[in-house]
């Protein structure tokens, strides 16, 4: 069952190309289905869902493709 995403966010995954959307129309339906209490807005021109006021969880269109953003205040490091 899809949920519906808010208008800025849709907007956001809408002007990709089509590949890049679908990959954000999963990422967001993903994230909105496990942090359901979270709210969203588009931030500094890409998706963020906060818990509290606190940035935890986005995407980002960039040059090679799409990066998902944990903002957890921890480091991650590709393997």
């Amino acid at each position: 069952m899809a949920i519906m995403l808010p208008q800025d966010i849709h907007t956001y995954n809408a002007q990709l190309l089509r590949e890049e959307g679908a990959i954000c129309a999963v990422l967001a339906q993903y994230i909105i289905t496990n942090l359901p209490e979270a709210s969203s807005k588009v931030r500094h021109g890409h998706p963020v869902w906060f818990l509290q006021s606190n940035p935890v969880v986005g995407y980002s269109k960039q040059k090679n493709g799409i990066c998902v953003l944990f903002r957890s205040g921890q480091s991650f490091h590709e393997v």
